[in-house]
C-alpha cells in the first residue's frame, strides 16, 4: 500500500509540475502533528491505526502523514470541535502534500476504511406473558418468546450509512413451540440507507422501524422513504411514505400504503406535536381506508421528577366511535423507570399499522370491539448490557364488557 501511495504521489507531482519539499522527508519525532494525529486516532476519526500508527521508532514521512490527514478530512464532521480544529491545523501544515496526493488520498480512505467502519451489534430478548383475551371469551393465554437480532451498520461516507438487521424468533404458544414465520426462522428485519446532506436533515430509504407520534400512531415497520428536518433547536418535521404489510414477521395478506406527516415543537416547557396518518387499509377493517389526525403533548411537572404526556386522535374516515386517547405518567424512582398509562381506543379508530398500544392481548386491539384500560410498567437496568421489565395491565372490551388482564416480564441483552 505504501509503495502504491508513493508512486501515485510522484506521478502526480510530475504531471502537475508542483515543486514541493521532498515528500519522503521524515516528519521529526518531536513535531506537533504526531500528537494531533494520535488525538484523531483515539477519537475514532482515523480508524484502525492502533499502536502501529507511527511504525515503532521510525519517523513518518510527509506523504504518510498527509495520507492520514486526508482520511481525517473526509470524516471531519464526525469529530468534536477539538478534532475539527486539529484537522484544520494539519491540513495547513501538509497542504502541499495533500494537493499533490489529490484523488489518491480519497482512494486511500476508501481502500482502508472498509470493515473498519463496520459496526456489528447483537440484541437478545426473552419475554414471558400471561393473560386473558377478551376476544375469545376470557380464554387463558400464555406466551413465551425468544428473540435474537444481529445488526450490521456501515458508515459508507461521512454523510451516508447503511444498516442491515436479521432476526430469528420463536414462541411457546399455549402448549407448543412455533416459529414466528412458517417458512423459515430467520428474516430481514431492517434494511435501509440513511443520508445526511447537512446536520439538520436526514433522508432514509428501505425497510425501517418507525415510532410515529411517540408510538401513539405507529410502532412497526414500513418499507419506504422518510424525510426528517429540524428547524432551529425546537421545531422538527417528519414525512414518511411507504408500504406496510401487517406483521412484518409473518406472511399475511394484509398490506396498506402508508403516509405520515408530523411536526413537533416546544412551547415554553411543553413538547407539542401535530400528526396525520393515512392508510389504504385499516387493521380492524381492511375494507376501509383510515385517515387519522392526532395531537400529542408532554412536560415535566416542576421539581417532582414526574413527566406527564398525553395524546388524542380521531379517524376522520368514520363518523362515530372513532376516537383514541392515551395519558401517561413517568418517573424514575431510584434506578427504576416507572410508567403508569391509561388507554381508550374506540372500535372504529381502525389504525392502518400496529401502534404502541399493547395493553390488550395480541390481536384484541385490532378488532372492532374497542378497549380501554390501565397499565403499569417497571424497568430496571441490571447491568450496562441488560435491562429488565415487568408489567401489569387490566382492560375492558367496550362491546362485550368483558375484562381481561395481562402481565409478564422481559430481559433484554445488547452487546
Amino acid at each position: 500500500m505504501k509503495k502504491k501511495i508513493a508512486a501515485g504521489f510522484l506521478c502526480t507531482m510530475m504531471l502537475s509540475g508542483t515543486a514541493l519539499a521532498n515528500p519522503f522527508d521524515d516528519v521529526p519525532k518531536d513535531h506537533w502533528a504526531y500528537d494531533a494525529v494520535r488525538q484523531l486516532a483515539d477519537d475514532g476519526i482515523i480508524d484502525g491505526c492502533g499502536d502501529n500508527l507511527f511504525h515503532g521508532d521510525r519517523p513518518m514521512m510527509r506523504y504518510e502523514m498527509a495520507a492520514l490527514v486526508g482520511r481525517a478530512i473526509s470524516r471531519e464532521k464526525l469529530g468534536s470541535p477539538a478534532d475539527q480544529d486539529a484537522i484544520r491545523k494539519l491540513s495547513g501544515e501538509f497542504s502541499d502534500e495533500l494537493t499533490a496526493l489529490g484523488v489518491r488520498v480519497q482512494t486511500v480512505e476508501q481502500e482502508t476504511s472498509g470493515v473498519r467502519n463496520l459496526k456489528i451489534s447483537h440484541w437478545f430478548q426473552t419475554e414471558n406473558t400471561y393473560g386473558d383475551t377478551t376476544a375469545a371469551g376470557k380464554d387463558k393465554a400464555h406466551e413465551y418468546e425468544l428473540e435474537y437480532r444481529l445488526t450490521a451498520e456501515k458508515q459508507i461516507s461521512p454523510k451516508l450509512s447503511a444498516t442491515m438487521q436479521i432476526e430469528t424468533q420463536t414462541y411457546w404458544d399455549q402448549d407448543h413451540w412455533r416459529a414466528e414465520r412458517q417458512d423459515d426462522g430467520v428474516y430481514t428485519r431492517l434494511a435501509f440507507l440513511k443520508y445526511h446532506p447537512d446536520e439538520r436533515t436526514e433522508l432514509s430509504g428501505g425497510k425501517n422501524a418507525y415510532w410515529l407520534a411517540g408510538g401513539f400512531l405507529g410502532d412497526d415497520f414500513v418499507s419506504g422513504v422518510n424525510l426528517s428536518h429540524r428547524f432551529g433547536r425546537d421545531v422538527s418535521v417528519q414525512l414518511l411514505y411507504g408500504y406496510y404489510n401487517g406483521s412484518q414477521r409473518a406472511k399475511t395478506d394484509f398490506h396498506s400504503n402508508i403516509f405520515y406527516g408530523g411536526i413537533n415543537g416546544k412551547l415554553g416547557k411543553a413538547d407539542l406535536g401535530a400528526h396525520y396518518l393515512t392508510g389504504s387499509k385499516g387493521l380492524a377493517d381492511p375494507g376501509q381506508e383510515a385517515r387519522i389526525w392526532a395531537v400529542t403533548g408532554g412536560m415535566d411537572l416542576g421539581r417532582s421528577g414526574v413527566n406527564l404526556s398525553a395524546a388524542y386522535g380521531e379517524n376522520s374516515a368514520e363518523d362515530k366511535d372513532n376516537k383514541f386517547a392515551k395519558i401517561q405518567l413517568y418517573k424514575k424512582i431510584g434506578t427504576v423507570d416507572t410508567f403508569a398509562q391509561y388507554w381508550n381506543q374506540q372500535k372504529r379508530i381502525n389504525l392502518p399499522m400496529e401502534n404502541g398500544n399493547h395493553l390488550t392481548w395480541w390481536g384484541d386491539e385490532y378488532n372492532t370491539d374497542g378497549h380501554d384500560g390501565y397499565r403499569l410498567i417497571l424497568g430496571q437496568p441490571v447491568s450496562p448490557n441488560c435491562y429488565a421489565e415487568a408489567w401489569y395491565g387490566i382492560y375492558n372490551n367496550k362491546t362485550t364488557d368483558e375484562t381481561g388482564r395481562k402481565y409478564g416480564w422481559a430481559l433484554t441483552f445488547s452487546y
